[in-house]
């Protein structure tokens, strides 16, 4: 109670205090504008606590042999060039708030830029994926420009910060930016392979994304001329009458809007507005579906739903580093809204070997479920919620470091265009900043359920749109849509696809919503069973899409030939509905090609699917919490009372990942009795593939872990591994031969 009543009185201080932001300046000549706290001592002590707790976990999950910054707490073999810079960013910041003795800062520096000597290169360019125990060879695959550019910007932060370690100098010299040009077709390399030179041409970038950091070093540089900044996508979306550019929601969230202004203050620049704008739009966001918090970025899902790999976001998971991105633009706002995630309990303590270290912020919460996660990302979303501080902290020390390169100076000049300050922009944040989060009341929202379709019709469903079937890379034959007559049911639809022989067709059943509003649902339910050659329940995808171009993707597993009735909260899909939420389609897709974020596809070419009663739902709190935990339990694999393992063989929930050059994929066998079937392809150059699922289990007392299995193939090594929550791994490596 004590605790509410404080935070009651930060929303009235922060309407009464609204004024003092007035005075904010663009800043003088060659100095980046003030931070500008306008915050009670209370807060800005609140703050100070957690950056140095954020500051002892970064600086406890630090591989021995190279200095680099583990990427999780989990201590994995492979960091990434991204966890590396921003560490050694953080570094710099750290000596400069006195959490870290100047001497032992740069030694660590020092440590940390010679492992990185020793590493080999193409043109300066590093693998993404670095060995934390120092291994230095180059592999073959691809690399992108936004991991490895946040290094060669954190070469000229050190340039100014240490400019008697003459390393930093020479990493920066080294790197070719010219080698990302190509002058003929007049476009940037967003990828290369270090191995062989290759460029891999993924279009010329988005803005609003960590890539445009690579491309003003270029031009800055002038390994890239003025156009190629000219050049990077800038298309924008307009939501709660927010203007920012995409791909915001459909990709990564925030810190892909935010994470280049951690170096370069562009709060009063044309990105910075947009950067803003993006922000409040997620305030709205919280506030239209009742959130208690706001914060949508790429992170780990809590409950062992996976890392939101290339920013599928989901809807009900936050996570505190969003927020924080934006301290400097909305001080208030964001630091009621860590204070409302800790009291969420998204700040619990981390124990490892008998010992409790506070830690700052674990890597999310979904707030439907109160689940937290197990995860902190030590080098990436730690490092960004601890710079996004310090520089609110320290007067914006980073960005003057950064600023102050010549390097920098000359970008900024090259692309004055581009870079034009506006400092009335920053009485506009503060009058947002004045206004605290209000939610809608409970209820407000519900609407009864919407017929989509029922199957009753030939041709177009409930809502009178003209309902179809679209086949790719197959020929259209493949898939056929009629009418059924079920006993009980009547006529319902009847999907049958034979995709055999053809593993990248993919059919599709779409309905057409036109563009229906559709506030205040929050769940997609139907009727269904299936049937299939081999007798195996079948899974497939359903997708929405909005007219804001978002692809809302979920996984729907374990369909048998009996009925039964799916219901489908929009919080378990990959990716967000947003803004206007109007919606344009539901589809139900069948395809083997596994989903790019998360590698998951069907586990047979061919079946027959029958629907019913497809529809939107509106859930309670209660009901929707416990949907969402039910078909997340489904998911789980979980050990019974005997000690045995159910759900081994049920791919749903398993998550594959390989090199890139590896193939990969996981399907259900019956014979002879259920069991799940691993084919890979190393080929030439790869090296190996995985598969992972999240098991909550106490295993902590004496157990057996066993299993059988056979392979074929080339001679080969199966590791099995165990990972525990305190970061511990331990396993068994089991040789095969042909």
């Amino acid at each position: 109670m004590k605790k509410a009543s404080r935070l009651t009185v930060l929303f009235l201080l922060s309407l009464i205090l609204g004024a003092s932001q007035a005075g904010l300046t663009a800043g003088r000549e060659g100095k980046a504008a003030p931070a500008a706290p306008a915050l009670i001592q209370e807060d800005l002590t609140y703050l100070r606590q957690l950056a140095l707790d954020t500051w002892n976990c970064m600086d406890y999950f630090r591989a021995p042999a190279t200095g680099f910054a583990y990427d999780s707490n989990l201590r994995p073999e492979k960091t990434n060039t991204t966890n590396v810079a921003l560490y050694l960013i953080s570094l710099v910041a750290a000596k400069k708030m006195g959490l870290i003795a100047p001497a032992e800062a740069r030694a660590r520096v020092v440590k940390i830029l010679t492992s990185l000597r020793k590493i080999d290169h193409w043109n300066g360019f590093l693998n993404n994926r670095l060995d934390v125990s120092g291994k230095t060879e180059l592999y073959g695959g691809p690399n992108a420009v936004s991991d490895f550019n946040k290094l060669a910007a954190a070469f000229l932060i050190l340039r100014q910060a240490y400019p008697d370690i003459p390393a930093s100098d020479e990493l920066w010299r080294r790197i070719k930016w010219s080698m990302l040009w190509d002058h003929r077709k007049n476009h940037i390399y967003m990828g290369y392979d270090a191995l062989s030179g290759k460029g891999f041409n993924w279009g010329n970038g988005w803005l609003a994304s960590d890539g445009r950091q690579a491309v003003f070093l270029g031009v800055a540089s002038g390994g890239m001329p003025v156009k190629a900044f000219a050049r990077m996508e800038r298309r924008q979306t307009r939501q709660y009458g927010y203007e920012f550019y995409q791909p915001a929601w459909n990709f990564a969230g925030l810190f892909m809007h935010a994470m280049g202004g951690l170096l370069l203050d562009e709060r009063t620049m044309d990105m910075g507005l947009s950067t803003a704008n993006f922000a409040a739009a997620q305030i709205e966001f919280a506030r239209e579906h009742n959130y208690p918090v706001w914060g949508w970025s790429a992170c780990i899902i809590p409950g062992g739903g996976g890392y939101t790999i290339d920013g599928h976001l989901a809807q009900s998971v936050i996570t505190p580093h969003a927020s924080a991105l934006v301290i400097s633009y909305y001080p208030r706002q964001v630091v009621a809204n860590l204070r409302k995630l800790e009291a969420l309990g998204c700040r619990r303590p981390f124990k490892e070997n008998g010992r409790t270290y506070d830690f700052g912020f674990w890597d999310s919460i979904n707030v439907t479920t109160g689940e937290i996660a197990d995860r902190y990302f030590t080098g990436l979303d730690q490092a960004m919620l601890f710079i996004a501080l310090a520089n609110f902290l320290e007067d914006g020390y980073i960005w003057d470091l950064f600023a102050k390169d010549p390097i920098v100076r000359q970008g900024l000049s090259l692309l004055k265009k581009y870079y034009q300050p506006h400092p009335e922009r920053l009485r506009l944040y503060a009058q947002r900043d004045a206004q605290p989060l209000v939610l809608r009341k409970a209820g407000a929202l519900t609407r009864s359920p919407l017929l989509i379709d029922d199957g009753e019709a030939s041709s177009r469903n409930n809502l009178g749109e003209s309902r179809l079937v679209e086949v790719q890379s197959a020929p259209r034959n493949r898939c056929r849509l009629t009418l059924a007559s079920e006993k009980k049911r009547g006529k319902v639809l009847k999907l049958a696809f034979n995709l055999t022989e053809h593993p990248q067709a993919q059919a599709v059943l779409r309905e057409p919503l036109g563009s229906l509003d559709a506030t205040g649902y929050n769940a997609v339910a139907f009727d269904c069973r299936s049937r299939t050659p081999s007798r195996i329940p079948l899974n497939f995808r359903i997708r929405i899409t909005d007219d804001m171009a978002s692809k809302n993707t979920g996984f729907i597993d374990d369909i048998g030939p009996e009925w039964e009735s799916v219901i489908f909260p929009f919080e378990l899909f990959r990716g967000m509905v947003a803004g206007t939420q109007r919606f344009k389609s539901l589809e139900f897709q069948f395809t083997l090609k596994p989903e790019f974020m998360s590698a998951r596809s069907m586990n047979t070419p061919q079946g027959t699917l029958y629907l019913d009663n497809i529809r939107l739902l509106h859930l309670g709190p209660a009901e929707l919490k416990k949907r969402v935990l039910q078909i997340r339990r489904k998911k789980e694999l979980f050990i019974g009372q005997d000690g045995g393992v159910a759900g081994w063989a049920r791919l749903s929930g398993w998550q594959s990942f390989s090199d890139a050059s590896a193939g990969f994929t996981l399907t259900t066998v019956m014979r002879p009795q259920k069991s799940m079937k691993a084919k890979y392809d190393l080929g030439e150059t790869g090296k190996w593939v995985g598969w992972d699922k999240p098991i909550k289990e106490d295993l902590s007392g004496n157990f057996t872990l066993s299993f059988e299995y056979k392979a074929a193939g080339s001679d080969n090594v199966l590791e099995i591994k165990l990972f525990s929550l305190s970061g511990s791994v331990f396993g068994k490596r089991i040789n095969f031969k042909a």
